[in-house]
């Protein structure tokens, strides 16, 4: 998930950060605050958390797929895209 992420445009990532189930990324340069972001994916059935204006958490589990995690990025750059 978070190298999917480092591919999106406006989406920020430090991949050296990443070193467990917990990805942390900044929104800034979609133009949403995080609050819209997450309401945007969890009416698409993802669940990520927004931890203040620009930051947002994505938090997997052990029963998370591969298939799951590609599905959420999929999904994730459908709502970056729409906001271009």
């Amino acid at each position: 998930i978070a190298e999917g992420l480092a591919d999106i445009p406006g989406i920020d990532i430090d991949l050296d950060l990443v070193q467990t189930n917990l990805i942390w990324f900044n929104i800034a340069g979609t133009g949403i605050t995080g609050g819209a972001f997450a309401g945007r994916l969890h009416e698409r059935g993802v669940w990520l958390l927004a931890l203040g204006p620009t930051t947002i958490r994505i938090a997997t589990h052990k029963d998370v797929s591969r298939e799951d995690a590609v599905a959420a990025l999929k999904i994730i750059r459908e709502v970056v895209a729409e906001l271009a």
